[in-house]
C-alpha cells in the first residue's frame, strides 16, 4: 500500500476508535465506518477489486440522507472517487479531507476541508485534527445539552 493509504486507514481508525469508545455513551445513533474493519476490506478487495471496496460497503450501508466523510491526501485515490460518485448518486451528503491540489474529489464533494500543503506529514497531521474536531462536533451535537456540563472530554 501507498503511504497514502497507510496514514489515512490510520486516521480513519482513530476516528473509529473515538466513536466506538465514546459515542455509545452519548448517541443512539448508529456510525457504520467502512475502512475500520481491515479483514472485511482485504476481502472486498480480493473479492472484487481495491477500487470498488469503498462503494461495494456503500452500497450496504448507505442511505439517502447520510453522510459521508473521506479522507484523501490527494483527492485522487480512485477507490474514494468512486465512493463519492456512489454516495452522490444516492443522495449521500460528502465530506472530503484532501490536500496538495485537492484532485479529483475536491470539485465534486459536497464540501471540500483542503489543506493546502505540498508535505504528506503535514497534511496528515492536519486531517488528524480535523478528525478530532468532527468527533468533537459529532459527540457534543448527539448529546442532551444537559450533560454536556458533566462529560470530561
Amino acid at each position: 500500500p501507498s503511504e497514502e493509504a497507510l496514514s489515512t486507514t490510520t486516521t480513519s481508525k482513530s476516528l473509529t476508535v473515538w466513536a466506538l469508545t465514546d459515542w455509545r455513551h452519548h448517541s443512539s445513533a448508529p456510525y457504520p465506518f467502512v475502512v475500520a474493519n481491515l479483514a472485511l476490506l482485504s476481502a472486498v478487495a480480493n473479492g472484487l477489486d481495491y477500487a470498488n471496496v469503498f462503494v461495494y460497503q456503500l452500497s450496504r450501508l448507505g442511505d439517502n440522507g447520510d453522510v459521508l466523510v473521506t479522507i484523501s491526501t490527494s483527492g485522487n485515490s480512485e477507490n474514494v472517487v468512486r465512493a463519492l460518485r456512489w454516495a452522490r448518486k444516492n443522495g449521500l451528503t460528502t465530506i472530503f479531507l484532501t490536500g496538495f491540489d485537492g484532485g479529483r474529489t475536491a470539485e465534486e464533494a459536497d464540501i471540500n476541508v483542503h489543506v493546502a500543503a505540498d508535505n504528506y506529514g503535514v497534511i496528515e497531521d492536519a486531517h488528524q485534527c480535523l478528525m478530532q474536531v468532527l468527533a468533537q462536533y459529532i459527540r457534543l451535537h448527539s448529546m442532551p445539552r444537559e450533560k454536556i456540563a458533566e462529560t470530561l472530554f
